[in-house]
């Protein structure tokens, strides 16, 4: 079961989740001090709804480069 991690700053106006169980392009993985652990989940939908539960007045997205569920 993957794990995934939520960008604490934004990305093209945007919080990322990423998928730390795929190679993510340098340029947009966060940095250690920037990531907040949302835990394992059979996918990338269920990550981006608990982050959203979490944060609900950010604006989160998957990752491009990382997820299957990239939507902007």
């Amino acid at each position: 079961m993957p794990r995934f991690i939520l960008n604490n700053q934004e990305y093209d106006g945007h919080h990322e989740v990423h998928d730390t169980s795929q190679h993510c392009n340098s340029k947009t993985y966060p940095a250690p001090e920037n990531q907040i652990d949302l835990g394992y989940y059979d996918t990338c939908g269920q990550a981006i709804a608990a982050a959203e539960a979490r944060y609900p007045q950010a604006d989160i997205d998957g990752c491009y480069y990382c997820t299957t569920c990239h939507t902007k």
